[in-house]
């Protein structure tokens, strides 16, 4: 795993961490300008867009996915701030079920 990425998952289950032990602190995450996040992603781990909707408060929500399996999940704020707020590997795609039909 790169480098940036580690660090990233690594921030992330601090937080995760510190979150469960009742800290007041909120989950560290990596934000800079859309185009330099969309970048990196692209640059460092050649991962693509293949999903995206928005959220009740405006913010639009993107999978971003590489055929090796890494993915990101990046949120966009109404201001313009682009944030990844989880990182991992090993992406797989579930097939659609029909409606009415359990597992």
């Amino acid at each position: 795993m790169n480098l940036l990425k580690s660090i990233i998952v690594g921030a992330v289950l601090v937080a995760t961490v510190s979150n469960s032990a009742k800290s007041a602190q909120p989950p560290q995450v990596f934000c800079d300008e859309r185009v330099r996040v969309i970048g990196a992603l692209e640059q460092m781990y050649a991962e693509q867009p293949v999903s995206m909707g928005l959220t009740n408060s405006g913010s639009m929500i993107e999978v971003f996915k590489s055929s090796k399996g890494s993915w990101s999940i990046v949120s966009t704020h109404p201001s313009g701030l682009t944030c990844i707020i989880a990182a991992g590997e090993h992406w797989e795609n579930v097939a659609k079920r029909s409606a009415g039909l359990e597992m």
